[in-house]
């Protein structure tokens, strides 16, 4: 009987470190800059290339930023943003593998180059974007844009000539499609 206790016990104190560890590695694979009282941005990835969940609260504060350069060169494939999230800095994610992103629709702002040179194919851009800066989306495979109505593109922040096509249809909310590589089509 005390065998058995003992060994409960044992397993609870080896199943609790396991957690507390995880938990620690989670938060310390990001260095972050508290930019409020309960606010932060992300300023550099340390963790592992592959898929990222960038969680909504890291050391206590809401993850509303992704700093400049953030995830630079990671070899990241898969991205999920929190919800809270706002503001995407310049080159956040440049030199990565990303293939397909859905931006939160809090977020209001993408900077310079934030995509560049990724595998990008789709996107879901929301109705809160407010600016999309240059070259924002360049160097990526793209064949199909989500988007909501009046964003601010920069002309260059895309290949193909999106920017143009998007400017020219008024700005209209859809599904954007390219065709033959050549000409988008508005569905």
């Amino acid at each position: 009987m005390i065998k058995n206790i003992y060994l409960i016990l044992l397993l609870m104190f080896f199943m609790s470190c396991t957690v507390h560890t995880q938990r620690q590695s989670t938060e310390q694979i990001y260095l972050i800059e508290q930019i409020s009282v309960n606010q932060a941005r992300i300023t550099k990835y340390l963790g592992p290339s592959g898929d990222v969940r960038i969680p909504q609260v890291i050391e206590g504060m809401t993850v509303t930023e992704i700093g400049d350069e953030a995830f630079l060169g990671k070899e990241i494939t898969k991205i999920t943003f929190p919800q809270s999230l706002r503001i995407i800095g310049t080159n956040a994610f440049k030199d990565n593998k990303l293939t397909e992103i859905t931006i939160p629709v809090n977020v209001t702002s993408i900077g310079i180059g934030a995509f560049r040179n990724n595998r990008l194919n789709q996107m879901r851009i929301p109705f809160n974007i407010r600016i999309i800066e240059a070259e924002t989306f360049v160097e990526n495979p793209i064949n199909r844009i989500i988007i909501g109505s009046n964003v601010n593109i920069a002309i260059n922040a895309f290949d193909n000539r999106f920017a143009s096509v998007y400017i020219h249809f008024g700005k209209k909310a859809g599904t954007y499609t390219l065709i033959n590589n050549m000409a988008w089509r508005l569905n």
